[in-house]
């Protein structure tokens, strides 16, 4: 499948088929080490950057709301985003640094 095809896959598997997040939570209990209840107080999660209404907004689970970061114009939303992130996850990290970081962009074509 191309990659448009596989994301509407994802989205809408055919009657039968597992979903994505049925098969995340199989594969996520058959790792190395023991997964945490999935009511269990821990420091891992997913944040997503997005922007939207001309503002880089961070989408983070832990939170009320969406976070509003300030402008962000389009075209700019990963050197936006790294921004943050440096500040509000490196710089703060002591050294630690325990994450990663994926972007999900449109291929560009050859110039």
């Amino acid at each position: 499948m191309n990659p448009e095809e596989r994301g509407k896959y994802l989205e809408s598997p055919p009657p039968g088929a597992p979903t994505i997040d049925s098969l995340h939570e199989e594969f996520a209990s058959l790792g190395q080490t023991s997964a945490p209840d999935a009511d269990a107080d821990v420091n891992l999660h997913f944040a997503c950057f997005v922007q939207f209404d001309g503002k880089l907004w961070e989408l983070d689970g832990r939170y009320a709301g969406p976070i509003d970061h300030g402008e962000s114009n389009d075209g700019n939303l990963l050197r936006d985003a790294v921004k943050v992130v440096r500040r509000d996850f490196m710089d703060q990290a002591e050294g630690d640094i325990n994450f990663t970081l994926m972007a999900f962009a449109p291929k560009q074509e050859d110039d």
